[in-house]
C-alpha cells in the first residue's frame, strides 16, 4: 500500500513540477536577494538533517 501511495505521489509531483518551475522564473528573478539566501541555507540545512538522520537511523 505505502508503495503505491509513493508511486502516485511522485508522478503526481512529475506533472505539476514544470508548471511551477516556468511560473517560478519570474518569481525568483524579482525576490528580494537576502530571501533566496535565507530560502537557501534553510534547504541546505534541512537536507544535511535529512541525511544525517537517515544515516543514524540505519546504524
Amino acid at each position: 500500500m505505502n508503495k503505491w501511495m509513493a508511486v502516485i505521489l511522485t508522478a503526481a509531483a512529475l506533472l505539476v513540477f514544470p508548471a511551477n518551475t516556468f511560473a517560478s522564473v519570474n518569481a525568483w528573478q524579482d525576490a528580494e536577494p537576502m530571501f533566496i539566501t535565507v530560502v537557501t541555507i534553510i534547504s541546505v540545512l534541512t537536507l544535511i538533517g535529512f541525511v544525517y538522520l537517515m544515516i543514524r537511523d540505519n546504524g
